[in-house]
């Protein structure tokens, strides 16, 4: 296990460790988040886009473009896809699994968003293919946003190349942030705040449950955002751009997109835990309310 400043360096870490002797490609979803999109960027990456559907990237679509690019590393969200919110079931990750061994595939795991672990929870890859695959956490997405504390969780025998590569990139983490998160999770706060969290995302979802009824929107227990494909004849950049001039801002489908790209007509919208209320709320409505009137119409 290494500690990181976050998700988003423990999956920089990884790239630049598997792309050292790797062709400098990474195969992303479709839609996926913009920091995977910089962290290949910084190491002179490119990115292969790999279709999704409503569990996910297709393994299907991985092996099509491992085979055409020769890409040897993957970069997926299994429990909760950002930003469509799909998540796996226990066949499709055993299917992503057979194809990452198939190609000699490893494996990033980002699971910064992953709900609270249930009972019923499929396998993570992780568990799946310890040999193979690359577990990222983080405390961000659970305790607090300004909480830089990652985890990453190497593949069998990788973990004495990750806490060098972490040493030599940043010297570990500064003892009043480990100290810090050691308080919070054996005095019991951390677990206080995080359950306290998660009761503020559940109310404001319930919240855009009711606001975007009707609608094709997808939320997940637990995570703090809402997927709302558009009804024809929205486009994603129209629906952001309206919902900006009404003072509510949505991200358009195209800032998950890579170069070149056709982007679903979709966006994604964060339920801001600092927001007031009945703030939110309005801003769900509006939301709502263009969603089903078009673009003719607009917001009141």
């Amino acid at each position: 296990m290494v500690l990181t400043h976050g998700g988003q360096h423990a999956i920089t870490l990884v790239m630049a460790l598997c792309l050292a002797d790797q062709p400098a490609q990474v195969m992303v979803e479709a839609l996926t988040y913009p920091g995977i999109t910089h962290a290949a960027r910084l190491m002179r990456a490119q990115t292969q886009p790999v279709a999704l559907d409503d569990q996910g990237m297709i393994p299907e679509d991985l092996d099509r473009v491992a085979r055409a690019t020769g890409a040897r590393l993957v970069c997926l969200t299994p429990s909760a896809q950002n930003p469509t919110l799909a998540s796996m079931g226990p066949e499709r990750r055993d299917a992503i699994v057979e194809v990452a061994r198939r190609h000699d595939l490893q494996i990033i795991e980002d699971e910064c968003y992953a709900p609270s672990p249930r009972a019923d929870a499929p396998a993570s890859l992780r568990a799946l293919a310890p040999e193979r695959v690359w577990h990222v956490s983080s405390l961000s997405k659970i305790i607090a946003a300004g909480l830089r504390f990652g985890v990453l969780i190497c593949p069998e025998g990788m973990g004495q190349a990750g806490r060098v590569a972490a040493q030599h990139s940043h010297m570990g983490l500064s003892q009043p942030i480990t100290g810090l998160v050691t308080r919070l999770l054996r005095s019991g706060d951390g677990d206080r705040i995080a359950r306290e969290v998660q009761a503020q995302v559940a109310d404001r979802l319930a919240l855009a449950q009711d606001a975007l009824a009707g609608l094709d929107a997808r939320g997940q227990a637990g995570v703090p955002m809402v997927w709302l494909p558009l009804p024809a004849p929205w486009t994603a950049a129209d629906f952001a751009a309206r919902a900006a001039a009404a003072g509510v801002i949505v991200r358009p489908s195209s800032d998950f997109c890579g170069p070149g790209q056709a982007p679903v007509q979709g966006v994604r919208i964060a339920l801001n835990c600092r927001m007031p209320r009945d703030r939110l709320a309005a801003a769900l409505q509006t939301l709502g309310q263009m969603a089903r009137s078009g673009p003719e119409a607009g917001p009141d």
